[in-house]
């Protein structure tokens, strides 16, 4: 992946950071204001219509409606991966949500104390390394929301478009299972070797972008193209995030 910065006070940086993601995938914006949601709001609208996070019971945690503080700790009691300091494995947001996101903003507002490593990956550069009769048997790959069944990789037009949460994944497998904690890739799909196969071919490939976000860094990127995570951390790390629907490009 190549790295793509654009400076939040450049000449039309909304169109420039929208041209970089359409061809690219992704684009970080720097110095945006953390003082305010204005920044991220605004750009965020520049790329689609925004869309409210899915679970209810995440509402205590947006601002203005749209701005979700992703606030990970320590504290084993989470309900989710993204707010423990453990490591985040590569994936897409939303996958089980009514509507997936087109897009994300993720800003950067307290980085942890040491690790919290940034990662991104253009999923496309490792889709191509698979044969044909492998990209099949992944495009054959579906998981259950309540909304309906859903592929974890389809075809639009001449691009690959990917949902995959390796976490929301090992759950449906196992719905008696709750993860605060590093996944088992081998035990939880060891009956699912092509989605082992796609979660260890992710964790060590050499086309991730890896970043360690400094306060006011924005990242925007296709959701349906590029997967993220982050490393293992010590102490607190605060995010604003927002999911965005645009159009298909």
């Amino acid at each position: 992946m190549r790295e793509v910065t654009v400076l939040v006070d450049a000449t039309d940086y909304k169109i420039r950071v929208k041209s970089l993601v359409e061809s690219l995938g992704m684009a970080m914006i720097k110095n945006m204001n953390i003082d305010s949601n204005d920044e991220l709001v605004e750009l965020s609208h520049f790329m689609g219509n925004l869309q409210a996070p899915f679970a209810e019971d995440l509402k205590e945690q947006v601002e203005d409606g749209f701005v979700y503080r992703v606030t990970s700790t320590a504290s084993s009691s989470k309900r989710a991966i993204s707010q423990t300091n453990k490591e985040f494995l590569l994936h897409t947001d939303g996958t089980k949500s009514n509507v997936v996101p087109d897009f994300i903003a993720l800003m950067m507002i307290k980085p942890a104390i040491s690790g919290g490593q940034s990662v991104f990956l253009d999923s496309w550069s490792v889709l191509s390394n698979f044969t044909d009769s492998e990209l099949q048997g992944i495009l054959s790959l579906s998981y259950q929301t309540r909304f309906g069944k859903r592929k974890i990789l389809e075809v639009k037009g001449d691009r690959f478009q990917i949902k995959f949460n390796p976490y929301e994944l090992a759950k449906e497998l196992n719905p008696s299972l709750t993860i605060t904690g590093d996944l088992d890739v081998g035990n939880a799909f060891n009956e699912q070797p092509l989605i082992s196969q796609l979660c260890r071919i992710f964790s060590t490939s050499g086309k991730c972008l890896k970043y360690y976000l400094s306060p006011g860094d924005c990242i925007i990127l296709d959701n349906r193209r590029i997967l993220h995570g982050r490393t293992a951390f010590h102490g607190t790390r605060l995010l604003k995030r927002v999911w965005i629907q645009g159009q298909a490009e």
